[in-house]
């Protein structure tokens, strides 16, 4: 339980490519459907209240939760972008 929700864990444990090994965890609030979270771990299904690098050698933790009406003019909508060409696209996921 983090800020009386009741949360899901996930871990993910490996070695990287240098040999360094990693262990993270993760809580996450899937009742919250907002991929909200620390750092850039904002890509799991709910929001992640709590995050623990390699047991406790780091830890991100929420604190406080407020909601609120979001107002007009805090929402933009996105600029005038540039359509890539076929060949730009292909580039971004090479």
């Amino acid at each position: 339980m983090i800020l009386a929700y009741s949360c899901r864990l996930a871990i993910l444990s490996g070695t990287l490519p240098n040999g360094c090994k990693i262990h993270k965890k993760v809580w996450l609030v899937a009742d919250l459907p907002h991929d909200i979270g620390q750092l850039s771990y904002g890509q799991l299904p709910g929001a992640i209240l709590k995050l623990d690098f390699n047991e406790g050698e780091q830890i991100f933790e929420a604190t406080k939760m407020e909601f609120r009406k979001v107002k007009k003019k805090e929402i933009k909508p996105p600029g005038q972008g540039k359509k890539p060409t076929k060949g730009e696209y292909q580039a971004m996921f090479e």
